[in-house]
């Protein structure tokens, strides 16, 4: 095996080697032999999860590939968790403060983001979305029904539901509440299910390069597949070939 200094060589300041039969010509990608460099980030984003990171990659950017701020999202009071290569023992990350503009326009004071960020973005304070409840059965105006104020109860929504109909067993009434074991998650689930909607959307590109390909398959090489929809995995693949596809809604079977 001998070492070749491949730059030097092609600029002439170092001697060139003189190959022979079978001889095997290996260059390495940078990537080899470095981690997958990648930030994340988290809170009051439409799409929150794991994205590639890029040299001079600013805070604007990594919001704008997360789809953008939610309506709840705090712009002024956003922190960047940086890792610490040599800490003091017991500081576990240095926390950096930012802020963006509403329209994320980026500006001299933007901050850059290293490998390994993680971005979190927190709710604005006192911002409430509205919480709604079902009214069914034997009542004059049955439907949805936003709740007014905390103190609300069960009469106040009978009451603007119509009251009860003649029909009504006032005394069978059934209240359905969730819990908290409604749809829960373990962390690695949802990190799971962004990564793989990270990949889809990318798989979807018909602009992919040769470069993003095997950037995909870097970093999904340990994303598990055996959940994997066919028929969303078969529609990204027609998408690829044909990019004036588009998704419909309704089922799609597959023969």
């Amino acid at each position: 095996m001998i070492e070749v200094n491949l730059r030097n060589v092609l600029a002439g300041s170092a001697p060139d080697v003189v190959l022979q039969r079978e001889d095997v010509i290996r260059i390495s990608s940078i990537y080899d032999v470095q981690n997958e460099r990648y930030v994340q980030i988290l809170g009051e984003v439409k799409r929150p999860g794991t994205y590639p990171y890029s040299e001079s990659m600013k805070i604007e950017e990594l919001i704008i590939l997360a789809g953008g701020l939610q309506e709840s999202a705090n712009a002024q009071d956003i922190e960047i968790a940086r890792r610490l290569e040599d800490s003091d023992l017991g500081t576990l990350a240095d926390i950096i403060p930012a802020r963006v503009n509403p329209d994320l326009s980026i500006t001299s004071d933007s901050p850059s983001l290293l490998p390994f960020d993680q971005v979190i973005i927190r709710k604005r304070a006192n911002f409430t979305m509205q919480r709604l409840v079902a009214v069914e059965g034997q009542v004059n105006s049955p439907g949805i029904f936003a709740i007014e104020n905390s103190l609300e109860r069960i009469s106040d929504l009978v009451k603007r539901a119509g009251g009860l109909n003649q029909f009504a067993y006032s005394k069978g009434a059934t209240l359905i509440r969730r819990t908290e074991f409604f749809n829960t998650e373990s962390e690695q689930i949802r990190r799971q299910r962004n990564l793989e909607a990270l990949r889809m959307k990318l798989i979807e590109d018909p602009n992919n390069s040769e470069a993003q390909e095997e950037m995909l398959q870097r970093l999904f090489k340990d994303l598990p597949t055996e959940n994997a929809n066919p028929i969303d995995t078969a529609l990204a693949s027609a998408k690829k070939k044909n990019p004036w596809i588009r998704s419909q809604p309704g089922p799609l079977a597959l023969q």
